[in-house]
């Protein structure tokens, strides 16, 4: 009976596909573990290596099933129809997507195998006797495989042969012989050298021979190679294949416990003012990077502006609508430091706000004050905030304006019927579209939005409208007509072009006589200075108005271009893009600037805490320097708090069972997506408001509810 019961149990366990999805799944894990943690642990083809191999695939085999049935399946089936989709949206496609194109170097992936799978090969290495060869004459230098690497002179088995540093000598020319099995990967080499006399060496890949002539009178060394094909389970799909199946795994775990965690809805009392308890920690922290780099970080930009407002000559070159913000605050204090103690109180109080509106909505105190602190304590805020920037003021007011948009979403359209709602939600898109030149397509993107989404409160929205319309034209129609502002186009399309065509120039793409006699004038060399994520060399000394003029010429070469090489354009602007999508930085992060640039306004830096002048710097060129992109990503860099956000927002839809919150993300997103073409370099603060909002809202996403009097799903909002 005992036996006839485990029988069926074993039935059982076969006929459920968990255990199934649990073997791949499992084994998907293994093979990963062994490629990236044991292979870096033991010895290529070592017993310890294949046991803790062997074991690691039964033992990922047994977590995966034990999630699978005891907590994910019974998890997934208590989510509603929607939030089943989202889980599904998610681990099978958003999150695999996101991770191989924000994380993983695809280049470097299409040229790996998996080792685990690799067949094993053999070699063998014989000196024949010859007239002229003596002892020690024929050396071996280097084994290397693609698989392994370099191979270790220890791992061969030899006769005849002797290790004398980093060489095999040869030291019997009558008897020897070397041997070698292992897994090699799609091609392996051998380098042999002789030092006096000629030599035959003969090397055996698997039972074919080959015979090579070693003479120091033709060449110092001689390289025996050899191709192999590696099967297809073998070969980067199948490497691939496993990372993905690795990521739904683990983004569906993920996803299934968070969208049915039930969230949390704090409901305790909130005090008027609390909003300002959570600026002041902001705002104190970066008070003192101000004292330190007083009166603030000025470039060139900066120097641009400040001459415009000293003048009154405004150019429309840096918006003229945050030049005059300038003029105003310095009507009180004639100092860059006015400047920059708007921007930390702007700053401050915007993101307290935030966090305040969060707590309004049912985010616990822990959170809020762990955000708070996050905020804080960045260094990128602590910098940014004391530069004088348009950017800066123009991510505050992005900021903002996605507060509103919560506020919105949060309360299913309803504050839109406060008395004077109209009136905050105008200015702010008012400010987003003055503040910088692109803000127009955020600002009437994210009102079109919410028009369309909540089109029952028409009135409330025709007077945000009218608001906005009505000062953003006066502003740049008879505002600028009185101070007589010169308008400059700031397209940039020739700059974009030229940085194209100079990378297709580098690439060695084909360009006619006649097209590269066109574009000489330019530039005069060729090929054109060249750097993917900033082309300083380029961009500052083209001559543009030679470009401008013959725009469509210029236009017409870099689509034949393309048309020869279309993936060096692909890679072009991936490159150029990277700082928007690209989690793991490598390149440098342009424009940061600590310090005030060389002027003729008498401006100098004239730290109040000298003191700690020394150690904060160290601490903000530490953060960014290149050989620290592992923390520089999470600290200084946009996409990783993007995805974050992007991520917990859809678990929140999921939680919620409404995609109305994805609106939130709206005047983020149409900020920084743009940038992934439309830019002349990677550039943090073109990004930076999205890194703020990443910072603010992630936390409330991954862990909060609407409150139950604002829950509405989809399915009764169209009904």
């Amino acid at each position: 009976m005992s036996i006839q019961v485990t029988y069926q149990s074993l039935m059982n366990y076969f006929r459920n596909s968990r255990f199934w999805l649990s073997i791949v799944f499992g084994v998907s894990f293994g093979l990963l573990f062994n490629q990236y943690v044991l292979l870096k642990l033991w010895s290529f083809g070592s017993l310890r290596l294949q046991v803790a191999s062997y074991f690691s695939i039964l033992l990922f085999f047994i977590v995966c099933f034990w999630l699978l049935e005891r907590i994910l399946t019974h998890r997934f089936r208590l989510l509603v129809k929607i939030q089943r989709v989202g889980v599904i949206f998610v681990s099978a496609f958003l999150l695999p997507m996101i991770l191989m194109v924000s994380v993983l170097n695809l280049e470097k992936l299409l040229s790996q195998s998996l080792y685990f799978f690799l067949p094993a090969h053999t070699v063998e290495i014989e000196v024949l006797p010859g007239e002229e060869q003596k002892q020690a004459d024929v050396v071996l230098t280097a084994f290397f495989s693609e698989a392994q690497g370099y191979i270790s002179f220890n791992a061969l088995e030899a006769k005849g042969w002797q290790r004398i540093g980093d060489e095999f000598v040869l030291t019997d020319s009558i008897d020897n012989r070397i041997e070698w099995r292992g897994k090699t990967g799609d091609r392996a080499f051998l380098v042999f050298g002789s030092r006096s006399g000629s030599a035959q060496v003969t090397v055996t890949w698997d039972n074919a021979h080959r015979t090579y002539e070693l003479s120091p009178r033709k060449a110092r060394e001689t390289r025996a190679s050899k191709d192999f094909r590696v099967p297809l389970y073998a070969d980067w799909p199948a490497l691939i294949l496993a990372i993905y199946l690795c990521i739904v795994f683990s983004s569906f775990a993920v996803s299934v416990l968070f969208a049915g965690f039930p969230g949390i809805a704090a409901s305790a009392p909130l005090w008027k003012w609390s909003w300002l308890f959570h600026a002041l920690p902001m705002c104190l922290v970066w008070s003192i990077y101000l004292l330190v780099f007083w009166p603030g970080f000025m470039s060139n930009d900066s120097m641009s502006q400040w001459g415009q407002v000293i003048t009154g000559e405004f150019v429309h070159a840096n918006p003229v609508g945050h030049t005059l913000t300038i003029w105003l605050i310095t009507r009180l204090w004639f100092s860059p430091a006015a400047v920059a103690l708007v921007q930390v109180a702007a700053l401050g109080v915007t993101l307290g706000w935030g966090i305040a509106t969060m707590r309004e909505f049912g985010a616990p105190a822990w959170l809020a004050w762990l955000t708070t602190i996050a905020l804080a304590l960045s260094p990128a805020n602590s910098a940014l905030s004391i530069t004088l920037w348009k950017d800066v003021l123009f991510s505050i007011v992005v900021v903002a304006l996605t507060v509103l948009v919560f506020k919105i979403v949060a309360t299913q359209g309803t504050w839109l019927n406060q008395k004077m709602s109209w009136l905050p939600l105008g200015s702010i898109l008012t400010l987003v579209s003055l503040y910088r030149l692109n803000g127009i397509f955020v600002a009437a993107g994210t009102l079109l939005l919410v028009a369309w989404l909540y089109r029952e409160y028409w009135r409330s929205l025709l007077k945000t409208a009218g608001l906005f319309v009505t000062i953003y034209f006066l502003f740049t129609g008879v505002v600028f007509r009185i101070l007589d502002v010169q308008v400059v186009n700031m397209a940039r399309d020739e700059l974009i072009l030229s940085h194209l065509l100079a990378g297709h120039m580098r690439a060695g793409t084909f360009i006619p006589r006649e097209d590269q006699m066109l574009l000489r004038p330019a530039f005069p060399e060729y090929p054109w200075p060249y750097r993917c994520h900033r082309n300083t060399e380029l961009i500052f000394t083209v001559d543009r108005s030679y470009l401008i003029k013959h725009g469509r010429a210029v236009a017409d070469i870099a689509l034949q271009v393309t048309q020869r090489n279309p993936w060096e354009t692909l890679r072009h602007f991936a490159c150029q893009g990277a700082s928007v999508y690209r989690i793991p930085q490598e390149y440098p992060n342009e424009l940061i600037w600590f310090g005030i640039v060389k002027n003729d306004y008498g401006i100098q830096a004239s730290s109040l805490l000298p003191g700690l002048s020394p150690l904060l710097t160290d601490v903000l060129r530490w953060i960014i320097d290149p050989k620290n992109w592992r923390i520089t990503q999470f600290v200084w860099r946009m996409p990783f708090w993007m995805y974050l956000s992007i991520f917990a927002c859809i678990v929140f839809c999921a939680r919620n069972k409404t995609w109305r919150p994805l609106l939130v993300l709206l005047p983020g997103l149409v900020t920084v997506l743009p940038y992934l073409i439309l830019t002349l370099g990677q550039i943090f603060r073109y990004v930076y408001s999205m890194y703020l909002i990443g910072i603010l809202l992630s936390g409330y996403f991954l862990f909060c509810v609407f409150p139950n009097g604002n829950l509405i799903s989809d399915e009764e909002s169209v009904t």
